[in-house]
């Protein structure tokens, strides 16, 4: 594969992460704002996340615990929206 062709397909699970983030939150009745109160997570990094924007295994791991949800079911859900 390709520079060019790998950045796409990373950029499109970046994007897709995000919307899958931003899904589960909502199902938890969480607003950005909530999450920012609550357990002191930049409601600005969350956003930026959301939109597809690139994200540390740290942050991951946090939000994951915010969310309650495991990494394998998020990574599945990459897999089966592709």
């Amino acid at each position: 594969m390709r520079n060019n062709e790998l950045d796409s397909e990373i950029k499109s699970k970046l994007k897709l992460l995000g919307e899958i983030i931003k899904e589960y939150r909502v199902y938890s009745f969480l607003s950005r704002m909530d999450i920012d109160e609550l357990y002191k997570f930049p409601r600005s990094l969350l956003e930026r996340i959301e939109y597809g924007k690139n994200i540390t295994l740290i942050t991951l791991f946090r939000i994951t615990d915010i969310l309650e949800i495991s990494l394998s079911d998020l990574f599945k859900e990459i897999e089966e929206k592709k």
